[in-house]
C-alpha cells in the first residue's frame, strides 16, 4: 500500500513538473515578445529622433551657410589639435 501511494506522489510530481516546465516555456517565450516589441518600439523612436535632427540640421545649414561652414572648420581644426597631440 506504501508502495503505492509512492508511486502515485511520483507520478504526481512528473505531471506538475511537466505543467511546470509547459508554464515556463510560455512564459519565458511571452517575455522574450514583450522584449521584441519594445526594442522595436525603441527602435522607430530613435529612427525618428535622429530624423528630425537631421532636418533640423539641413534647416540651419541652408538658413545659415556661412556660420555653418565656420563651425565644420572650428570643429574639424580642433579634433585635428586633439588627434595631433602625441
Amino acid at each position: 500500500m506504501a508502495e503505492n501511494d509512492v508511486a502515485k506522489q511520483i507520478e504526481s510530481l512528473k505531471e506538475d513538473i511537466a505543467k511546470l516546465r509547459t508554464d515556463m516555456t510560455a512564459l519565458i517565450h511571452d517575455f522574450l515578445q514583450a522584449g521584441k516589441q519594445e526594442v522595436s518600439a525603441t527602435k522607430e523612436k530613435a529612427s525618428s529622433e535622429v530624423q528630425k535632427a537631421v532636418k533640423t540640421v539641413e534647416k540651419t545649414i541652408e538658413e545659415k551657410p556661412l556660420i555653418s561652414l565656420l563651425s565644420a572648420l572650428a570643429i574639424g581644426f580642433l579634433i585635428g589639435k586633439f588627434l595631433d597631440r602625441k
